[in-house]
């Protein structure tokens, strides 16, 4: 019977590891912005459902917003919320780090210019680098050279990730991104019915065990 004890600790650790699960989230910026407007401040660092993304720029660099379906910004196919980034202002070209529960995996990043107008908006940004760093060392990257109309860029490989970094690769035009789609890995936790029954077999059996030794 104590030989059943003493495993239980061991199955309760391997029951809780088998029993973790992927979960997936998109980071889409929404619920920051009024509708047809933008925050008008750097945003950085922001934080959406335990992902936090910073910037290598200063605070009071006017460069990284989010804006919400406003007339002369969201003109290129995305009419939601978006995050955008001067591509030459001071500081430029910034580089922008995503950090979060880990290990998580990059599926994909919907890249496109910001707006239409002036101040460098309504063109093609420019070349985006984007760099997953491995949990164990190591990275992977992937460059990208999106035209202003938004389109999703997928990740094949940005697995086991402990950061990501992007950014334009040269000064260029404004720039924008949404819905960054990553899962992180959760260790469930137990449910107490299940601990219950596997605690009453683990007994049951240690019982049996020394009956039989008696």
């Amino acid at each position: 019977m104590k030989s059943a004890l003493k495993a239980f600790p061991v199955l309760l650790v391997l029951l809780t590891v088998a029993g973790g699960r992927a979960t997936a989230t998109t980071i889409d910026f929404e619920g920051i912005a009024a509708n047809g407007s933008d925050t008008g401040f750097n945003v950085t660092p922001y934080t959406e459902d335990g992902f936090t993304l910073t910037s290598s720029g200063s605070a009071s660099v006017y460069h990284n917003d989010i804006f919400n379906n406003e007339v002369g910004f969201n003109a290129n196919g995305d009419t939601t919320s978006l995050f955008g980034w001067c591509g030459s202002c001071v500081g430029a070209p910034f580089v922008f780090t995503l950090t979060g529960p880990t290990p998580f995996t990059l599926s994909s990043i919907a890249f496109g210019g910001l707006g239409n107008g002036a101040l460098g908006n309504g063109a093609d940004p420019g070349q985006i680098s984007v760099t997953g760093t491995f949990v164990g060392g190591g990275t992977i990257t992937q460059v990208f050279d999106p035209t202003a109309a938004f389109s999703t860029f997928l990740f094949p490989g940005f697995t086991n990730l402990a950061q990501v970094q992007f950014g334009l690769t040269a000064l260029g035009n404004n720039a924008a991104l949404d819905d960054i789609v990553v899962t992180s890995t959760v260790a469930a936790v137990p449910e107490p019915a299940s601990l219950l029954l596997l605690g009453t077999g683990l007994i049951g059996a240690g019982v049996r065990r020394y009956r039989r030794r008696a």
